[in-house]
C-alpha cells in the first residue's frame, strides 16, 4: 500500500472548476416553461363542457309554463292561497323535474355540448301530455 496516491486519479480529466455550469442570471433561461394552449371549440365534440339549457329549451319551457297557468287559471274562477301554493309547486316541479332527467343525461353522456337537451324536451313534453290529459278528462 505504499504506492503514490496520484496513481489512482486520470490526469488526463478536467479539473473540478471547468465541470461547473456557471449560474444562469437571465429570468428567462430559469423561468419554467409555459404552459400548453387551451383547447379550441373547434376540437373533438368528445371534449367535457359545462351543462346549460339551450334558448329552444327556454322557450318550450315558457310555451309549457303558459299552458300550464292557462289551465290553472281556466279550472279556478276564486283562486284561495292554497290553490295558489299548489300552483307555484306545481310550476317549480315543471322546471326543476326535467332540468334534474338533463342533468342525469348530460353527466351520463360524457358531459358533451347541450347533451342534456333532448333529454329535456322530452320529459317536458311528456309532462305536458299529462297536463293536457288531466284538463280534457275533467272537462
Amino acid at each position: 500500500m505504499g504506492e503514490n496516491m496520484s496513481d489512482n486519479f486520470d490526469n488526463n480529466a478536467p479539473s473540478r472548476e471547468g465541470d461547473l455550469e456557471p449560474i444562469p442570471t437571465d429570468p428567462q433561461e430559469t423561468a419554467p416553461p409555459p404552459l400548453p394552449e387551451p383547447p379550441c371549440d373547434d376540437q373533438e365534440e368528445s371534449e367535457h363542457h359545462r351543462f346549460s339549457l339551450s334558448e329552444t329549451n327556454l322557450l318550450y319551457f315558457g310555451i309549457v309554463a303558459v299552458l300550464s297557468a292557462a289551465k290553472f287559471f281556466m279550472e279556478n274562477d276564486a283562486v284561495t292561497s292554497i290553490q295558489f301554493a299548489r300552483f307555484l309547486g306545481g310550476a317549480s316541479a315543471f322546471i326543476l323535474f326535467p332540468t334534474l332527467v338533463a342533468w342525469l343525461y348530460w353527466g351520463g353522456s360524457g358531459k358533451k355540448k347541450h347533451g342534456g337537451s333532448k333529454a329535456f324536451n322530452i320529459t317536458l313534453t311528456l309532462m305536458l301530455i299529462g297536463l293536457l290529459y288531466q284538463y280534457l278528462t275533467k272537462r
